[in-house]
């Protein structure tokens, strides 16, 4: 009855607001895919930038403060912006995706220590990234997230056509962020390459099962409202 002289009920509604970071892989080799074809149908940038624009949008619109980190990249003012619900932050973070270009190595392992050490107790970090480095080089750098509770979702995104080898003849492979050009007969590497996906496929998992990630492989050309319920599964 406290103070009131009637008898009173209090309700405690739990904190539903959870900062949300949004980490995108924006490295050279991102800038490859099939181009001039829209949004998700596109290169494996323009589909993360679809992607990361929307999810953002939606959980702004959900009361969620959203951040940003780019790695890698070129053009963008901004290559960090801090989760906020501020009038104005939106576009702010909208504007930066719009603007970046595919350019440079994201160097993924110190970027997820620098992430993981900035985070919050209690928060979402979402990764967008083709994983182009070695998962060994990276895997370590989730301690840091892992011992804050966070909750990681890993969105690995690729070309069909880059891991299916379907070129049609021998072409010459290079690579945006650097190294040596190689040349290749699809009709000789196809096999032996898809034995090495295969592998690398499960390195990934098991490095992203150990801090308990959610990991998504994700085709370029996905359809954008399934994208978008793959990295939400599991979120009320």
């Amino acid at each position: 009855a406290a103070r009131a002289d009637r008898l009173v009920i209090r309700r405690h509604a739990a904190e539903t607001e959870v900062p949300v970071t949004l980490v995108i892989d924006v490295s050279g080799d991102l800038g490859t895919g099939q181009d001039g074809r829209p949004a998700l149908d596109g290169t494996k940038h323009g589909a993360a930038m679809t992607l990361a624009a929307t999810l953002a949008m939606f959980l702004s619109r959900r009361g969620d403060p959203v951040g940003l980190v780019l790695l890698g990249g070129q053009g963008s003012p901004w290559s960090e912006i801090p989760p906020r619900s501020s009038t104005g932050h939106m576009a702010q973070l909208i504007g930066a995706l719009a603007a970046v270009r595919p350019a440079g190595t994201a160097e993924l392992s110190r970027a997820l220590e620098r992430v993981g050490e900035r985070l919050p107790r209690r928060g979402v970090v979402v990764l967008i990234s083709d994983l182009m480095e070695e998962p060994a080089d990276w895997g370590p750098s989730l301690s840091a997230m892992s011992r804050r509770g966070t909750d990681l979702r890993v969105i690995h995104m690729y070309d069909k056509a880059e891991w299916s080898m379907d070129l049609g003849g021998p072409t010459q492979l290079y690579s945006p962020e650097g190294g040596e050009d190689l040349s290749v007969d699809p009709a000789v590497a196809k096999t032996t390459f898809a034995e090495v996906i295969e592998e690398y496929l499960v390195e990934v998992q098991e490095w992203l099962g150990r801090h308990g990630a959610h990991y998504v492989c994700m085709a370029s050309d996905t359809p954008l409202d399934e994208a978008l319920a793959s990295v939400l599964r599991g979120r009320a």
